[in-house]
């Protein structure tokens, strides 16, 4: 079984999200670009923007990070993923619950925002 890694973050001079492999090297946290082809493409990332790809896509076929605000269909809290411990987790509003990742569950998935573009969309809640 292939799993893919990968893992996003905001570029601190464009600002901009950056994918690929991150890592940390001389106090700076990092992205390289996951194209082979492109060895020098490193990008100084936020590290409090950082989120690692969970291996699941909403049901629109879009990827889903830690950080991002999902809604699922039957209700009316939304989700912030979170990565704790060796494991995914939703937090809402009452609490936090252990992400099981199924195939069925993507089908019911909307990612309406991340918590560092749309923070205002945790606060509605």
């Amino acid at each position: 079984m292939n799993r893919e890694i990968e893992f996003r973050g905001k570029d601190i001079k464009s600002g901009k999200w950056v994918y690929g492999y991150y890592y940390y090297e001389n106090d700076e946290h990092l992205i390289k670009s996951n194209n082979k082809y492109l060895s020098y493409n490193c990008k100084i990332v936020d590290p409090e923007t950082v989120g690692q790809y969970m291996g699941l896509k909403d049901k629109f076929g879009k990827k889903i990070y830690e950080g991002d605000i999902i809604k699922y269909k039957y209700h009316e809290e939304l989700y912030v993923i979170k990565f704790i411990e060796f494991a995914f987790w939703c937090e809402g509003t009452r609490g936090i619950y252990v992400f099981v990742p199924t195939q069925n569950k993507r089908n019911y998935m909307e990612i309406i925002g991340n918590k560092d573009d749309n923070p205002e969309l945790l606060n509605e809640k």
